[in-house]
Protein backbone atom coordinates (compact mmCIF):
# COMPACT_ATOMS: atom_id res chain seq x y z
CA UNK A 1 0.00 0.00 0.00
CA UNK A 2 0.66 3.71 -0.85
CA UNK A 3 -0.34 6.96 0.32
CA UNK A 4 0.84 10.47 -0.79
CA UNK A 5 0.01 13.68 0.66
CA UNK A 6 1.24 17.00 1.03
CA UNK A 7 1.92 18.75 4.19
CA UNK A 8 1.48 19.26 7.04
CA UNK A 9 4.18 21.93 7.38
CA UNK A 10 4.06 22.90 3.76
CA UNK A 11 1.92 22.75 1.00
CA UNK A 12 5.21 21.93 -1.18
CA UNK A 13 5.83 19.11 0.96
CA UNK A 14 5.47 15.93 -0.44
CA UNK A 15 5.16 13.08 1.96
CA UNK A 16 5.12 9.07 0.33
CA UNK A 17 3.94 6.59 2.51
CA UNK A 18 4.39 3.00 2.22
CA UNK A 19 4.41 -0.67 3.32
CA UNK A 20 6.77 -3.13 2.61
CA UNK A 21 4.38 -4.54 -0.83
CA UNK A 22 4.55 -1.08 -1.44
CA UNK A 23 7.84 -0.55 -1.20
CA UNK A 24 8.61 -2.96 -3.90
CA UNK A 25 6.15 -2.30 -6.04
CA UNK A 26 7.39 1.39 -5.96
CA UNK A 27 11.14 0.23 -6.56
CA UNK A 28 10.00 -1.90 -9.12
CA UNK A 29 8.21 1.04 -11.03
CA UNK A 30 11.52 3.51 -10.69
CA UNK A 31 14.01 0.98 -11.51
CA UNK A 32 11.76 0.29 -14.68
CA UNK A 33 12.52 3.90 -15.80
CA UNK A 34 15.56 3.86 -15.03
CA UNK A 35 16.51 1.65 -17.42
CA UNK A 36 14.40 3.00 -19.95
CA UNK A 37 13.97 6.47 -20.10
CA UNK A 38 11.31 6.39 -22.36
CA UNK A 39 8.70 4.65 -20.50
CA UNK A 40 6.75 6.25 -17.84
CA UNK A 41 5.40 3.86 -15.10
CA UNK A 42 2.22 4.18 -13.25
CA UNK A 43 1.66 3.10 -9.36
CA UNK A 44 -1.89 2.90 -8.27
CA UNK A 45 -1.84 4.13 -4.19
CA UNK A 46 -4.24 6.59 -2.41
CA UNK A 47 -4.28 10.02 -2.03
CA UNK A 48 -4.93 11.59 1.93
CA UNK A 49 -6.43 14.64 1.98
CA UNK A 50 -6.15 15.05 5.60
CA UNK A 51 -9.97 13.73 6.02
CA UNK A 52 -10.14 10.49 3.90
CA UNK A 53 -8.41 8.63 1.27
CA UNK A 54 -8.66 8.94 -1.83
CA UNK A 55 -7.93 6.39 -4.50
CA UNK A 56 -4.92 7.69 -6.59
CA UNK A 57 -2.38 7.32 -9.11
CA UNK A 58 1.22 8.02 -9.30
CA UNK A 59 2.94 8.33 -12.56
CA UNK A 60 7.04 8.31 -12.49
CA UNK A 61 8.52 9.34 -15.62
CA UNK A 62 12.51 9.93 -16.58
CA UNK A 63 13.23 13.61 -17.12
CA UNK A 64 16.83 15.47 -17.20
CA UNK A 65 15.24 17.76 -14.36
CA UNK A 66 13.07 16.77 -11.18
CA UNK A 67 9.13 18.21 -11.80
CA UNK A 68 6.06 17.30 -9.63
CA UNK A 69 2.66 18.26 -10.99
CA UNK A 70 -0.69 17.40 -9.81
CA UNK A 71 -3.95 17.03 -11.79
CA UNK A 72 -7.02 15.78 -10.21
CA UNK A 73 -5.96 12.14 -8.42
CA UNK A 74 -2.71 11.62 -10.66
CA UNK A 75 0.69 12.46 -9.03
CA UNK A 76 3.33 12.76 -11.46
CA UNK A 77 6.90 12.70 -10.34
CA UNK A 78 9.67 13.59 -13.10
CA UNK A 79 12.62 12.02 -12.03
CA UNK A 80 16.25 12.74 -13.05
CA UNK A 81 18.93 9.81 -12.82
CA UNK A 82 20.12 11.04 -9.68
CA UNK A 83 17.02 11.24 -8.08
CA UNK A 84 16.11 7.67 -9.58
CA UNK A 85 18.81 6.67 -7.78
CA UNK A 86 18.47 7.93 -4.86
CA UNK A 87 15.42 6.85 -4.36
CA UNK A 88 16.36 3.33 -5.63
CA UNK A 89 18.62 3.53 -3.18
CA UNK A 90 15.80 4.38 -0.05
CA UNK A 91 13.30 2.38 -0.90
CA UNK A 92 16.04 -0.75 -1.06
CA UNK A 93 17.48 0.33 2.20
CA UNK A 94 13.93 0.00 3.61
CA UNK A 95 13.02 -2.90 2.33
CA UNK A 96 16.32 -5.03 3.03
CA UNK A 97 16.03 -3.80 6.91
CA UNK A 98 12.23 -4.58 6.97
CA UNK A 99 9.67 -2.64 7.75
CA UNK A 100 8.35 -5.15 10.78
CA UNK A 101 5.32 -4.12 9.33
CA UNK A 102 5.19 -0.40 9.81
CA UNK A 103 4.36 2.04 7.71
CA UNK A 104 7.44 4.92 7.81
CA UNK A 105 7.32 7.78 5.42
CA UNK A 106 10.16 8.71 2.53
CA UNK A 107 11.17 12.08 1.30
CA UNK A 108 11.61 12.26 -2.55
Amino acid sequence: MMVFNFGPLSKNELIIRYDVDGANEFLLKISNISKDASRSMVVDCFEYSGREFVGAQIELKREDEERLEINGARLTLAMSDEACEYAEFLLKKFIDEGAENTIRRCFL
